[in-house]
């Protein structure tokens, strides 16, 4: 017993030891206290802007949609367009993740890497596995 609980602790010790620390401070996106992007929200928060150090250039943009449903939640998701690669991921799994937490999925999975650049191949596998094209199957009356 003493073994397997010594074991579950390493495991449990060795994830938190291997997480990388996102934090969204003063208009900057912060990779374990380095400055990797800049930031912005509009309107009231349900948008979000991430933009070059160096360059301002736009990266990508998240973005809260209500699929024009007020007040009905079931159908709400996420949209990221990712400017330079023209790749737009539609994903309700996805909704309910504040930017930060879905910034730091974006680095776990090698998207975003720890020098602000960006995998084509992750960024493809990524949408391939949460893109789900809501916009386009949606019927609008």
């Amino acid at each position: 017993m003493k073994k397997i609980l010594s074991i579950i602790f390493l495991l449990f010790a060795f994830s938190f030891a291997n997480a990388q620390k996102i934090k969204l401070k003063k208009g900057k996106v912060l990779l374990d206290g380095k400055e990797l992007f800049k930031y912005e929200k509009e309107a009231m928060g349900t948008e979000f802007y991430m933009y070059d150090l160096k360059t301002d250039a736009l990266i990508l943009s998240m973005q809260s949609m209500d699929n024009e449903t007020r007040g009905y939640i079931e159908d709400d998701f996420t949209k990221i367009y990712f400017v330079k690669e023209k790749t737009t991921i539609e994903t309700n799994a996805l909704h309910g993740y504040s930017y930060k937490k879905t910034i730091e999925k974006l680095i776990k999975r090698k998207v975003i890497d720890e020098n602000g650049n960006i995998s084509e191949s992750k960024l493809e596998e990524f949408a391939d596995q949460y893109d789900e094209n809501i916009t386009n199957r949606t019927i609008r009356n």
